[in-house]
């Protein structure tokens, strides 16, 4: 239920203090104003009202305290920011009110903090923004017990979206139809810190658990882009960090950082060895093309025969000679398997969660 403040709706006709009689100046003003549209409705803050709207909801203003306690919003600009536009700077309170305490005063405006809230969060986790975050939550949530409880679970559902990307992620990149998974792009939005961030600021008793499960879902997706996409691996070591500060529990963090520490070993031995290695597989290389050549040359003399195309005899080699050149073979093989290390996988299993429904 998005606010709409009797200012918004009554516009000019509004001065000074909200009462009945502004109420009855102002619900002349508009039925004039729908007479001379010309249609069934006219627009009021991007949205349309009928006549019936209209008087619906200018009876509402007039129920008990109703009026009163759309006079204290609008008085307070920053609480009158949120609830109509879904915004709050940097820093900024809402008005240190009494009314703000009293239950009654709660129930009626709990619906329309819940409307703001949840449209707030969304756009948070979309397009991260800690300060508004920070912002926001450092001032009281006018909210029911129970309107609170629903606004969580719709912070949780949006959660679990982007967990489900990355496990996505994960399981399309393992399977045979690998070539479909999605792309390194559609994921690392997820990891990087302006997003873990805002999952750290949210009430950390109720978010724990999620918390690991994401913070380990990560690290997975970070072992598939390590092992196949050499040019995110300084990315992947940023990420794991923002993993690792994510995860909530000691255990998980551990597991993170002997993963991360398993990366930065197979980083440092490919650094280190590179030097050596490219020469020795340059050597080996060499070797492997002299011999290739020098036994094309003895095959091609063992078969000529002067003054025939056609070969006098097949050339045989001695099993001795078959088990050089298998080796030959076998080791030129095994040097090209080295230079990719598979790094092992950890299953997040033990850490999962029970679904929110």
């Amino acid at each position: 239920m998005q606010y709409l403040s009797p200012a918004a709706v009554l516009g000019e006709s509004l001065s000074g203090t909200l009462d009945k009689k502004a109420i009855q100046l102002g619900r002349k003003k508009l039925f004039a104003d729908l007479e001379l549209s010309g249609g069934s409705t006219i627009e009021l803050q991007g949205r349309s009202f009928t006549k019936n709207d209209i008087v619906q909801y200018l009876e509402s203003l007039l129920k008990e305290d109703a009026l009163s306690y759309h006079s204290a919003v609008n008085e307070d600009q920053v609480l009158l920011g949120f609830l109509e536009n879904i915004h709050i700077g940097r820093k900024e309170r809402f008005r240190h009110n009494p009314l703000y305490e009293q239950e009654q005063f709660i129930q009626w405006i709990s619906p329309y903090f819940y409307s703001s809230f949840t449209a707030f969060m969304s756009e948070c986790f979309l397009h991260p923004d800690e300060d508004k975050l920070i912002a926001l939550l450092n001032n009281k949530l006018l909210m029911t017990a129970r309107d609170l409880e629903s606004s969580w679970d719709s912070v949780t559902r949006i959660l679990f979206n982007d967990l489900s990307t990355l496990e996505q992620f994960v399981d399309q990149s393992r399977s045979e139809r690998s070539h479909e998974a999605l792309s390194v792009h559609a994921v690392s939005s997820l990891m990087e810190y302006s997003y873990v961030r805002m999952i750290i600021l949210l009430p950390k008793s109720r978010f724990d658990n999620l918390r690991d499960e994401f913070a380990l879902q990560m690290q997975n997706a970070c072992i598939i882009i390590f092992n196949r996409n050499i040019r995110y691996r300084s990315s992947v070591r940023t990420w794991m960090d923002n993993a690792i500060l994510l995860a909530s529990s000691q255990e998980v963090k551990n597991t993170l950082g002997e993963k991360l520490a398993e990366m930065e070993n197979i980083v440092s031995a490919d650094t280190t060895g590179s030097g050596s290695s490219g020469s020795d597989s340059g050597s080996a290389s060499g070797i492997f093309k002299f011999l290739a050549f020098a036994l094309f040359i003895i095959i091609k003399i063992a078969t000529c025969n002067s003054g025939n195309s056609t070969p006098a005899y097949e050339w045989h080699p001695s099993p001795e000679q078959s088990r050089m050149f298998d080796s030959i073979l076998k080791s030129h093989r095994d040097t090209e398997k080295l230079e990719s290390v598979p790094l092992m996988d950890t299953s997040s299993a033990k850490y999962r969660t029970r679904h929110f429904k």
